[in-house]
């Protein structure tokens, strides 16, 4: 028999002041979810570009050895996300808020993880993400997509049966 799972407990979130300010994004995570907020897509595009230099993750930034796991790769798949050449250049227009959010990390193996954004234009970002899903849809043969409901909301989930492909779609607004 496996052993019993290791249950970490439960954290106490502190009631925030009603004078403290807290950005709109942050209201739209899931309690559970680890929050690393970009402020703007101009923030990503640094982060990301900063990662791609010392070997495509974070780990790199302070390790000795650069190792490139492909990463960016593995999760754009993943999520059925890629950032196209126009998002480099009209990212800031549709997109007012980033953060990547999820409660696993562990990207080689399939983490959970996903983005979280702001839109400037609602209409302008749904429109390439689900253009983009479209696209993953078509391009492999083994991909599904269906409507679940995940907490009484319709939800698209796009996926393969190994997982190589496993994106979720809600919209809220212009979140």
């Amino acid at each position: 028999p496996f052993p019993t799972p290791a249950a970490p407990p439960q954290i106490e979130i502190p009631t925030v002041p009603g004078d403290v300010s807290v950005e709109p994004i942050a209201q739209h995570v899931p309690a559970e979810c680890f929050y690393v907020r970009c402020g703007s897509y101009r923030n990503f595009r640094w982060m990301r570009t900063t990662f791609e230099q010392w070997g495509g993750d974070l780990r790199n930034l302070t390790a000795v050895r650069g190792l490139d796991y492909e990463i960016s790769d593995h999760v754009q798949r993943q999520l059925a996300l890629q950032e196209t050449a126009l998002a480099k250049l009209l990212g800031d227009t549709v997109i007012r808020d980033m953060a990547l959010i999820g409660t696993d990390t562990f990207v080689r193996e399939g983490a959970a993880i996903g983005v979280l954004f702001q839109a400037r234009s609602d209409l302008v970002l749904g429109t390439a993400i689900q253009a983009q899903r479209q696209a993953a849809l078509a391009a492999t043969p083994t991909a599904k997509q269906q409507t679940i409901e995940i907490g009484g909301r319709k939800v698209s989930l796009l996926a393969t049966p190994d997982n190589a492909i496993r994106s979720f779609y809600v919209s809220d607004g212009d979140f």
